[in-house]
Parts: C-alpha cells; sequence; structure tokens
C-alpha cells in the first residue's frame, strides 16, 4: 500500500520534541511531558507481563525503542502472535487539533469483525503488515496498542464512528481510551489466554 493516511487518518501527532514556537515557548515542554504521561500509562509492567506460552509483539520497520521517522520517509508497523489467535490494534493520537484514541481498521469489512485480525497455525511465529505509510505533517508521536487473545473476541472497547474523522473513537482523551481498552482485555481464566504489546514512535520534519 501506498500510502495509509486513509488507515491511520491524521495519527501523526503534537509537535516534535525538539521543536519550540515563537508564539508558545513551553510547547515543546508540553510535548515532552505529554510523551511521558502516555509512556507511563503505556507501559505499566503488571499490563505487559508476558505469558510464557502465549505472546504477542509489535515493531516497526526501524525497530521498537526510540524510534523516530523524518518526513518521507515509508514507516510500517508488524504485527507476530507465537501462537494461533485473535488480536485487534488501538491507535492513539495527540497534536494540537484533536486527541483521541480509536479502533484500527484491519479489514474491509462490517461490523466488528473489521476490527479483529484471525492468526492460524500458518502465520503464528510469522511478522504479519498492519500497513505502510508515508510521513506527512502534522510531526509529533503515535502509539499502538495491540491486544491479543487465544480464544475468538468477542467484545471490544465501546466505540462510535466520528464524523469529521471517520475513526471509530473510543475516547478524546488518551489516558482514559487505554484504560478502557484494558478493561475490555480478555479475562484470564485456564482456557483463555491474553496479552499486550505496544509501540511509540515520533515523527519529525526533514532538517
Amino acid at each position: 500500500m501506498k500510502h495509509l493516511l486513509t488507515l491511520f487518518a491524521l495519527i501523526l501527532i503534537t509537535l516534535p520534541m525538539n521543536v519550540t514556537h515563537a508564539d508558545d515557548p513551553s510547547r515543546g515542554f508540553k510535548t515532552i511531558r505529554a510523551k511521558a504521561a502516555i509512556e507511563e500509562a503505556l507501559n505499566k509492567p503488571a499490563e505487559l507481563k508476558v505469558v510464557e506460552d502465549f505472546k504477542v509483539e509489535v515493531i516497526s520497520n526501524k525497530g521498537k525503542r526510540g524510534v523516530i521517522f523524518k518526513e518521507g520517509e515509508d514507516a510500517e508497523f508488524f504485527v507476530r502472535l507465537n501462537k494461533p489467535g485473535f488480536y485487534y490494534v488501538v491507535g492513539h493520537t495527540k497534536n494540537q487539533k484533536m486527541e483521541l484514541s480509536y479502533l484500527l481498521n484491519l479489514h474491509h469489512l462490517e461490523d466488528q469483525v473489521r476490527f479483529i485480525q484471525e492468526i492460524d497455525s500458518d502465520s503464528s511465529n510469522k511478522w504479519e503488515s498492519l500497513g505502510k505509510f508515508t510521513v506527512e505533517p502534522p510531526f509529533g508521536l503515535e502509539s499502538l496498542q495491540v491486544i491479543a487473545s487465544n480464544k475468538k473476541i468477542e467484545k471490544l472497547p465501546p466505540h462510535a464512528k466520528d464524523d469529521e474523522t471517520g475513526l471509530h473513537v473510543i475516547s478524546k482523551k488518551i489516558i482514559e481510551g487505554i484504560q478502557k481498552t484494558r478493561a475490555f482485555k480478555p479475562k484470564k481464566k485456564k482456557t483463555i489466554k491474553s496479552a499486550e504489546a505496544v509501540i511509540l514512535i515520533e515523527t519529525q520534519p526533514k532538517k
């Protein structure tokens, strides 16, 4: 796919950490605080504790930690389950115009099946692309939260289609969106296993 702005739809968020504006010198510091808050919410050790026999991973074509994409570069994300199962993806976006958490469309289908991907035994332990997009303004931060289960996912976080963006929005506050997503994560039982993976990236203009 040449360009996935229709898929991620304005997901590249806030200003780069090293950029400030003359009309608001504090904006760079606000971005640093926002990034720290999102990282803290996403990376709670208890939530990301790996169940040894079932796990999900998410990575970009530039790796996972400290990832920065420059204007004009192609960014691509990949998901891998170590065993057959199901997953869905929540994107978290924040910029000067909007803040929201939303479900990522994974299929051109109707109802909630559009958000859920099944991984069979032939596809497990293999990286599966979520798509590729070219980095364009607005620049800043974007995070993806992947929720997986070894059983069919029956419930998704409550969401509603936003007429302005066309996205299926869970919340217009990221921290609340992360919490709501985890509240609806499949509960672990003897026969039900769930896992979670997150990634946070930064985009910047060319220098």
